[in-house]
């Protein structure tokens, strides 16, 4: 779907209309005089979309605002946007969805529900089809040299949303949901201001795809600006959406300084159908493409002269009560006609001539002929689907090659978003090896200086003894292992410690009392028992589980590494969904296998359909649940989670890290699916997070496979003992559980009222947005208060974790935001279109 230019702003088509009597969708004849001209101006459409008026007007502003800066912009947004209360170029930046004072999203309000339910499905489905396509690096290590691709998304991407006649939501979703899947970090909207204002739907959509900014300019001068910045204005470095003329123009004449997508020309339809297709149907199909822009062509190739002439009455019949009937008319009396061919064979060569935008077949036989096109910007195949269904809902991008540039270019996605860089590393053996072939390749082609530069090389490393000797050891470790970044945490003097999910009172002194007399009372010279055999059993009978369905070890992440050790070998692809808890792809890469992370969803929701249709693409690979998931504290309902394991062939390995702080039980999952897993902690409720204790619940055979890989004694004294305890007088955690539930209703309503984005949560902690985030943060941790960074996990632009705290806490906390929210600098003024606070427009974005 794309637009083309506003009236009165840009080329022409020629009108070949030739009698006012004559239908407005002329029916002609394939190897006619008339229907030969039709097609020698279809290959030459793309000349009508950029004059050379329009490519010199559009210059001339792209060359003033490149000089003149935020002066020059301003002038141009006041001209051609109609924006006279442009004062200053900051006033063009626009928030990024509003809330009211509850925290509610006011545009999600203000959508119909039947709406809301269709932007929900859209930006689902653009993220389950281009996840997948996500591209990722690669690399190889071979007898001493190392070889890299490295896919590299783009930094800040610029997307023009057209505006000038409609806003258009589903180009925000069609554009920004393949560049954050590619992990692009700061996704930028221009848009003429008018449509966002007017929009809630806009609005609403620019949020939840995860838009950063959005500013209010249209035309040439939004390109410019985005290309070259300006004082206010950060340039980008792509630039991707469809646009009229002048955004086309302006486009082309940036491509040599910024990355451009494709120059969009109008909307573009061909219809391949048989006698036995719908006129109706086929009439309505095209009049949605007319109906775009008084230059969009909208063709029919048929073998019916029947069918030509039916669909040509019936389009005069729909066209009568159509509210887009001028710009419809007006297109239908350009490019557009039915064209009857003599066979298939003729009507296929011709449509793969015209090479369309959207190409349509209907008839019994369209599967048969799908795989014959190959010219086409997107197959629409069968009367079900029609272009419209591509334009919103199908998942594939809408941004499509028009003018015939199909022949060669392709839809946008995820691959539009990134770069790919080359890596090389030699060791000294392997130079030696490589330096005379190398200066054999150059003498051949005559250059000698490259020759030269490689025999330097020659004499290197000349052994492979030299080469062990002078290279690090770190080699012999496993490419995936070294590409690993540890696990760590700055640590940094505190007054209230809200950073790493703990609760915030420690054990009881009577308790510690009780656990130090039973440990003074071991044999601390004998080994503990393999296996904790009395914690198993008092955790068996907490959990109303079998003692050999029950395992202990060194924290939960000892047994998760256990059990994917145990089930993932070379090869195997392991399924969660990001964000997530940091360490699951450390544990499945050790194992030897990979990891697929579903991309985050914009609402932060576990993706749950996503899961689903990963598992009816294969079942066969397991999938790790975090529920509640740490960082956002999002978690699945029980029915959900009994779902997936209905529909999954491996284990399903559940960590319920948080689960006591949950309103949801999973535990009655395990004796319907023997290959649920589920794992628990004693870190968070049972406030014994600094002696590393955890276990799983999982069917009886499983654990004892499980056994023969643990290590024996992987339970000191302590840890078994004070577990022990605390099972056998739990008072003390099921209280920590109630104050910490209670007093997390409590912080959610002060941080609300403070001003930050508070995520819905199910565990010991809280998820918080605001675009000033990093500055918040670090003011805290200046104050004693520490809160954890989260803007470079993906999907957490803006974003910091804090961890339940204490009513002290909480008070301290509300104070010192008090005092920081008041004495930040002031940001540049947003503009008109949306009130109240931003949500989505941050510093920082996802690494």
């Amino acid at each position: 779907m794309t637009t083309s230019p506003d009236s009165g702003r840009g080329a022409s088509a020629p009108t070949l209309r030739t009698s006012p009597a004559s239908p407005l969708l002329r029916v002609l004849e394939l190897g006619e005089e008339a229907a030969t001209a039709v097609l020698q101006r279809l290959d030459r459409r793309g000349d009508y979309t950029l004059a050379g008026e329009t490519l010199e007007g559009a210059r001339a502003i792209v060359d003033a605002v490149r000089a003149g800066g935020d002066a020059a912009l301003v002038e141009h947004v006041r001209r051609f946007d109609g924006d006279a209360g442009a004062a200053r170029a900051a006033h063009l930046r626009l928030d990024v969805g509003s809330v009211d004072a509850a925290g509610a999203q006011v545009e999600d309000a203000e959508l119909p529900a039947e709406l809301r339910a269709a932007v929900d499905r859209a930006i689902a489905a653009v993220e389950r089809f281009y996840a997948p396509q996500v591209p990722r690096s690669h690399r190889e290590v071979d007898d001493g040299v190392r070889l890299e691709e490295r896919v590299l998304p783009f930094r800040r991407v610029g997307l023009y949303v057209p505006g000038g006649r409609f806003p258009y939501p589903s180009t925000v979703i069609m554009s920004a949901v393949p560049a954050r899947l590619a992990g692009v970090e700061e996704i930028v909207v221009a848009t003429p201001p008018g449509a966002y204002r007017d929009s809630a739907a806009l609005r609403a959509v620019c949020r939840r795809a995860g838009v950063t900014e959005v500013w209010g300019m249209g035309g040439a001068h939004a390109v410019a600006a985005l290309a070259y910045g300006t004082e206010t204005v950060r340039p980008v470095d792509f630039i991707a959406g469809p646009g009229n003329a002048w955004v086309t123009a302006a486009k082309r004449l940036v491509s040599r300084d910024v990355g451009i997508d494709k120059e969009a020309g109008p909307s573009e339809v061909v219809i391949v159908a048989d006698e036995s297709a719908p006129a109706d149907v086929i009439a309505a199909d095209l009049l949605a493409q007319a109906e775009h822009d008084p230059q969009a062509a909208a063709v029919l190739i048929t073998t019916s002269r029947r069918l030509a002439v039916a669909v040509a009455a019936e389009v005069e019949r729909q066209l009568g009560s159509l509210p887009t009937r001028d710009t419809a008319a007006a297109s239908l009396s350009g490019l557009s006609c039915a064209l009857v061919a003599a066979d298939w064979e003729q009507a296929l060569t011709v449509a793969e001539r015209i090479a369309p935008e959207h190409l349509q077949l209907i008839g019994p036989d369209a599967e048969a002929l799908e795989d014959r096109i190959r010219c086409s910007g997107a197959v629409f195949v069968g009367a079900a689907t029609p272009t419209v269904f591509g334009d919103y809902l199908a998942g594939p991008s809408h941004v499509l090659p028009t003018g015939g540039a199909a022949r060669h270019a392709s839809g946008l996605g995820p691959l539009d978003f990134v770069r790919r860089q080359h890596h090389a590393a030699f060791s000294a053996a392997a130079a030696a090896v490589a330096a005379p072939l190398a200066a054999a390749f150059a003498r051949q082609e005559g250059l000698e200086a490259h020759a030269r530069s490689a025999s330097l090389r020659a004499d290197s490393g000349t052994s492979a003894e030299a080469d062990r000797e002078g290279a690090s050891p770190a080699r012999f470790v496993r490419p995936e292992l070294r590409d690993l970044h540890e696990y760590s945490l700055h640590q940094t003097p505190f007054v209230h410690k809200l950073d790493q999910n703990e609760v915030p009172w420690d054990l009881p002194a009577r308790l510690k009392r009780q656990a130090s007399e039973r440990l003074l009372s071991r044999n601390w010279a004998h080994y503990p028992d393999f296996h904790g055999e009395r914690l198993r059993t008092l955790l068996g009978e907490r959990h109303r589980w079998p003692r050999e369905g029950v395992l202990v070890g060194n924290g939960s992440n000892e047994l998760l590494g256990i059990t994917l050790d145990a089930v993932v070998g070379p090869g195997t692809e392991v399924l969660a969904a990001l964000p997530t808890f940091g360490l699951y792809e450390m544990f499945v890469r050790r194992a030897g296998g990979s990891a697929r992370f579903l991309p985050p969803r914009s609402d932060l929701a576990l993706p749950f359909e996503e899961m689903c249709a990963e598992l009816e693409r294969d079942p066969t690979r397991p999938l790790i649940l975090c529920t509640p998931n740490n960082p956002t504290g999002a978690a699945l309902a029980p029915q959900q989670v009994d779902e997936l394991a209905r529909r999954i062939r491996a284990p399903l390995l559940l960590d319920g890290a948080y689960a006591e702080f949950s309103s949801h039980d999973y535990r009655p999952l395990l004796r319907r699916h023997r290959h649920l897993v589920l794992f628990g902690t004693f870190s968070k409720a049972w406030s014994l997070a600094g002696l590393r204790l955890g276990y799983l619940l999982a069917d009886p055979e499983l654990v004892r496979e499980l056994i023969k890989i643990k290590l024996p004694y992987n339970l000191g004294h302590a840890a078994a003992t004070i577990g022990e305890l605390v099972l056998e007088q739990p008072r003390w955690g099921e209280r920590c559980v109630r104050l910490i539930v209670g007093l997390r209703e409590k912080w959610r309503r002060m941080l609300t009222e403070a001003g930050l984005e508070v995520f819905p949560s199910q565990g010991n902690f809280l998820l918080l947005r605001h675009r000033r985030m990093e500055e918040i943060r670090l003011a805290l941790a200046e104050r004693g208060i520490l809160i954890r960074k989260m803007s470079h996990y993906p999907g957490l632009a803006g974003c910091a974790r804090l961890g339940i705290g204490s009513g002290r806490a909480l008070r301290d906390t509300r104070a010192a935001l008090t005092e920081i929210l008041a004495s930040l600098p002031p940001e540049p003024p947003a503009g008109p279109a949306a009130s109240g606070a931003a949500t989505g427009d941050h510093e920082e974005r996802d690494a």
